[in-house]
């Protein structure tokens, strides 16, 4: 966040952008339509972010990175968006205005050290502030949630692959929440195969490849499985082309989404995968790979 509140600055948070195989999948939107979540590879609840089509208020909060990890055979990031969801620096758009000024919020909080460092002094004794130091910033209430914990897995290889695991609970009462992965739009890709828990795309001009599989490992309430979605959506009075890939998962507490994303060309060896409560054990070709999750609340 050392370039926070530039005039581009995006509601990117927890986003992900995915390559493979020399082809682009995952994508970010850009400038185009790209201030509300819609246009990022997130999650809504109950189809809303906190920056969301018809809930804007630019510029939004940091999220938080809690941890990133590059081994041998795995490279491992965890970001929090919690904050993001609870805090605004504007008033938003069709939404009540609950100003706090007692907040309590200072840059640390959305501070991550790296090898070790220390949150710099400013960081910690200076409440934040829109722009520096100065007179606190008032905040405003959002869209609160209790988690909002992504964890990113590339797991390396030969067959390199990605496993998106995401904690999500609004509060104990159920909800609809969409899963959504942006891919490059203006009808490039096309649907090779689905069933109700997988999705085969590729692109228009290479239709004998490379692919990307998209298999959900585990997702509670998972309704209507993983599909392609071309429809556009509004940001006031603007139409905004969009392509995504959604899971939607009906009226949960929490769906407790994992993903495996998985590039491949044809004849590549196929993931077996073996999900058992808190252990996710995925098998392409040779290689092996064994994830046990921990949830850190």
């Amino acid at each position: 966040m050392d370039k926070y509140n530039l005039g581009h600055q995006h509601s990117d948070v927890n986003a992900f952008e995915l390559w493979g195989q020399d082809r682009t999948w995952i994508i970010d939107r850009g400038k185009f339509g790209g201030t509300v979540q819609e246009a990022q590879s997130c999650i809504l609840i109950d189809g809303i972010s906190a920056f969301s089509a018809g809930r804007n208020s630019w510029p939004s909060t940091p999220g938080r990175f809690v941890e990133f990890r590059d081994e041998r055979h795995a490279t491992i990031a965890c970001g929090d968006a919690k904050p993001f969801f609870e805090w605004s620096f504007n008033p938003p758009e069709h939404a009540p205005k609950l100003e706090v000024k007692e907040h309590g919020v200072t840059w640390s909080d959305y501070y991550f050290p790296r090898d070790g460092e220390e949150v710099p002094a400013w960081m910690a004794f200076s409440p934040i502030t829109l722009n520096g130091y100065g007179q606190v910033t008032p905040l405003y209430k959002m869209n609160p949630v209790r988690r909002a914990y992504r964890t990113a897995v590339l797991l390396k290889g030969e067959h390199p692959a990605v496993v998106i695991v995401d904690d999500y609970q609004k509060d104990d009462q159920p909800h609809d929440y969409l899963w959504m992965a942006n891919v490059p739009f203006k009808e490039s890709m096309v649907v090779v195969s689905q069933d109700a828990t997988s999705l085969v795309l590729c692109h228009k001009k290479d239709p004998d490849g490379p692919f990307l599989l998209v298999k959900v490992l585990h997702a509670v309430g998972l309704d209507g499985g993983v599909r392609l979605n071309r429809a556009p959506y509004k940001v006031g009075k603007d139409v905004i082309p969009s392509e995504r890939i959604e899971i939607h998962c009906s009226r949960v507490v929490a769906p407790d989404y994992r993903v495996l994303l998985y590039p491949f060309d044809a004849g590549d060896p196929v993931p077996v995968v073996d999900v058992e409560a808190e252990r996710i054990t995925i098998g392409i070709g040779k290689q092996e790979h064994r994830l046990h999750l921990e949830s850190l609340d």
